[in-house]
């Protein structure tokens, strides 16, 4: 079997990257706007919200490993990955409004029961398409360093998404006197725009012929593979481990605004100094590891967010410039994961490859991708579980036990993370040079397959 080597276009790489800023604005007002919508301006209690995050990572155990599944084994004329892009682009922007729009007359459980719904339908129909959109990310191309740039490119384009989804909806909500009219406006027009995005990936890219014809291998024997490729391993658990200190920041920053720094309005201006210096900073990690190696750049920036974040335990009220300096450095170091991280995942998919002879970008984007979001649900279920065990009560002076909860919550733990995951990414053993290796090998052994072919 052949397989084709290309240098990517800039159409193509842009009109790949381009969904991702759809998406993260979509997940920005979700991680930051929507606990807070739900438990401040509809009153709802802090531990339903959390049941709500934690039964939709339960839900992705099923669904994400079935689509990457699924996606592995599609057979089309538009390919194995592409053609859920179609599917998915309309449903999940009708979902995603009816998420931030539910009625004015629910309380309590009813409206429990309407916001873990419309997560869980609206997390199905982003399953459909992330999956295989992230499993094509990896086929695009077999080069070491422009999937970097490939994933560097979509990542930089992410966080502009996000830096949207941290000023529109405040400044919606504050043109239309309304939180709930305001957040619904701005769903509204997400999701509009995530679907053109999708369209525009799907005729931007192509996939590889060669891969959809490949024998799909039996699930049982793939996971054997899958659990026992120790990069895979090794990289799965850094990830996650760096995830899980980052996720709780977003959460928690409206909270650390109004309760501990006590100036609210600062909220926005922290997230756009994170988010503004992870772009920036995404050029410089890639860089970095064309020069040191992806699993070395990724270390030096483990060590310095730890350190950011432990110094962040100093926030108290007035401490607005402060941390708006400290949360430029954090983006500094998060740039790095967003750069380096899946680029990373490809490389490992490659040496899959090399020892079960099957492209399972799907299957590994399936499990990356289930445990990413339990990671997170997990991460804020306790997070919310903590605030509402510790006594916390909206939109009132907090005790001194919330605040330092808190506290602990947004610093001590994402320091301690990312210290964890630099001593587990040591174990992660595919450089530069060994990659090249595996490469060569894969396409000797297609090679061969071909001559075999042609006899």
């Amino acid at each position: 079997m052949r397989v084709f080597m290309r240098t990517l276009s800039r159409r193509e790489i842009v009109g790949y990257g381009l969904p991702r800023f759809g998406s993260a604005i979509m997940f920005l007002m979700v991680v930051v706007y929507l606990p807070k919508f739900y438990t401040d301006d509809l009153l709802l209690n802090p531990a339903f919200i959390s049941w709500t995050f934690l039964i939709g990572r339960f839900w992705d155990a099923a669904t994400d490993p079935l689509m990457g599944h699924i996606s592995d084994r599609t057979k089309s004329r538009m390919g194995r990955r592409r053609p859920y892009f179609l599917i998915s682009a309309i449903p999940v922007a009708i979902c995603y409004y009816l998420l931030w729009s539910p009625p004015h007359e629910l309380k309590d459980w009813s409206l429990f029961l309407y916001v873990t719904g419309a997560y869980l339908v609206t997390y199905t129909f982003w399953t459909m398409f992330s999956i295989p959109y992230n499993s094509l990310g990896a086929e695009l191309t077999m080069d070491y360093h422009e999937r970097t740039v490939l994933t560097g490119v979509r990542e930089s384009i992410g966080v502009l998404g996000t830096l949207v989804g941290t000023i529109a909806p405040p400044v919606c909500a504050a043109l239309l006197a309304s939180k709930h009219r305001g957040y619904s406006a701005v769903a509204a027009a997400t999701g509009v725009l995530t679907a053109l995005f999708i369209f525009v990936a799907f005729f931007s890219t192509r996939e590889n012929p060669e891969f959809q014809r490949q024998h799909p291998i039996a699930v049982k024997e793939g996971m054997r593979a899958l659990a026992k490729n120790r990069a895979y391993r090794a990289l799965l658990a850094a990830f996650v481990i760096a995830l899980m200190g980052n996720s709780l920041v977003p959460i928690l920053t409206l909270y650390m605004a109004d309760y501990v720094v006590k100036t609210p309005k600062v909220a926005p201006v922290i997230i756009v100094s994170y988010l503004l210096m992870a772009s920036v900073s995404i050029v410089f990690w890639t860089r970095l590891s064309r020069r040191i190696g992806k699993k070395e750049a990724w270390s030096y920036a483990l060590i310095f967010s730890s350190a950011v974040f432990a110094a962040s335990t100093y926030y108290h009220e007035g401490t607005w410039l402060i941390w708006i300096i400290l949360a430029g450095l954090a983006g500094f170091g998060y740039g790095c994961t967003l750069a380096l991280s899946y680029s990373m995942l490809a490389d490992v998919i490659d040496m899959d490859e090399l020892e079960t002879g099957r492209r399972r970008e799907g299957a590994y984007f399936g499990i990356w991708f289930f445990i990413e979001k339990g990671a997170v649900g997990i991460v804020a279920f306790l997070g919310l579980q903590t605030l509402a065990l510790m006594g916390y009560v909206p939109n009132v002076e907090q005790s001194l036990r919330v605040i330092w909860s808190m506290k602990f919550l947004y610093s001590i733990f994402p320091a301690v993370c990312f210290g964890a995951c630099y001593f587990l990414l040591r174990r992660y053993p595919i450089t530069q040079q060994e990659h090249e290796r595996i490469r060569a090998e894969i396409e000797a052994k297609r090679a061969r397959a071909a001559s075999a072919d042609a006899v």
